[in-house]
C-alpha cells in the first residue's frame, strides 16, 4: 500500500489532479485497504488467543529451549540451550 500511496503522490498535484498512474494507484488502494484492515485484525485476534494461551497455561520450565546472557572471564556471551 505504502509503495502505491507513493504512485498516487507522484502522479497527483496538490488540486487532486491525477494522470492515468495516479488513478490506477488510488483505486488499488482502495481494493486494499480492507484487506489491510483485516489482516490487523486477524492479527490482533491471533496475539489476543496467543497471550492467553501463554498465561493460562505456562510451559515447564525443565523442558524447552532458552536463551540467556552469561557474563564469562573475558566477556559476555549469548547462549542457547535446551532440556528434554
Amino acid at each position: 500500500m505504502l509503495v502505491k500511496k507513493s504512485e498516487r503522490d507522484d502522479h497527483c498535484d496538490a488540486a487532486k489532479v491525477c494522470s492515468q498512474e495516479g488513478l490506477d494507484a488510488n483505486g488499488l488502494l482502495a481494493d486494499l485497504g480492507g484487506w489491510n484492515a483485516g489482516s490487523w485484525i486477524v492479527a490482533a485476534a491471533g496475539l489476543g488467543a496467543g497471550a492467553v494461551l501463554l498465561f493460562t497455561h505456562p510451559p515447564d520450565r525443565a523442558t524447552g529451549v532458552q536463551v540467556g546472557l552469561r557474563s564469562r572471564g573475558g566477556g559476555a556471551s549469548l547462549d542457547l540451550w535446551t532440556a528434554f
